[in-house]
């Protein structure tokens, strides 16, 4: 059971306004190839479950992106704290710990592998202006993975808050976020999402972005890793 509950557990609430959040976690899942149509069958029939049962404890809520090449699953949830944190995963927990195993083994079997990390949002390094909060007004998105070596972390810090001063004052801006992360290897380490409307708008708006950032941190980045992704408002609870 505590295997089940370590594949399953975090993928149940994710919060819709992150950005107003100080602790994000971010978990993706690689799922097998064939499985998708399978994988959300059950992912949604879990979440079903987990909407009736949190209902009362206000942690139900849940944000889901899928990679664009359908292999992987991003779920965010943001916490207040340290303590919110831990009154979400508990309640996870006893929802997960009162279902049938056969209602979680075949979603084990999904899966390839799963990653988490617990990430800390940076908005003096984010653009995304008020009437743009919620996920689903940019649906589109493309995430990168940025590992720098260890002392350029206010370099990269300050590129990004320079780039977030010139799209307030842009006809046409670039909206991104920045999460820094807390907990993982090759630290320190960063994830920026780049969004759009349209996947014509994101895929203008993220290549100059990510160049903007590279061509003045190429000696500090260590390795950088890039995927797009599209908002599921199927696959989420609110």
């Amino acid at each position: 059971m505590k295997k089940i509950l370590s594949l399953f557990a975090l993928i149940l609430s994710v919060g819709t306004a992150l950005q107003a959040d100080d602790l994000c976690v971010l978990r993706r899942e690689f799922i097998k190839f064939g499985k998708k149509e399978a994988y959300e069958s059950t992912c949604k029939d879990l979440m079903e479950g987990w909407a009736k049962f949190s209902a009362k404890k206000g942690v139900g809520t849940l944000s889901c992106f899928q990679g664009t090449d359908s292999s992987q699953y991003f779920y965010f949830y943001g916490v207040k704290d340290f303590k919110g944190l831990e009154r979400r995963m508990k309640a996870q927990e006893d929802y997960i710990q009162g279902l049938p195993k056969e209602k979680l083994a075949p979603f084990q079997s999904m899966l390839n592998f799963i990653t988490t990390q617990l990430q800390e949002a940076r908005p003096s390094c984010s653009y995304i202006p008020k009437d743009r909060q919620s996920w689903d007004m940019l649906p589109q998105a493309h995430f990168y993975f940025w590992s720098l070596i260890p002392g350029a972390e206010q370099a990269f810090e300050a590129k990004l808050s320079e780039l977030a001063s010139e799209q307030a004052q842009s006809d046409h801006p670039v909206y991104f976020r920045c999460w820094r992360i807390l907990l993982g290897g090759d630290m320190p380490q960063y994830v920026v999402g780049v969004f759009a409307i349209t996947e014509k708008e994101l895929n203008s708006a993220a290549s100059s972005f990510a160049q903007s950032v590279t061509s003045v941190l190429s000696g500090e980045l260590r390795s950088q890793k890039d995927v797009g992704a599209v908002f599921r408002v199927d696959l989420s609870l609110r």
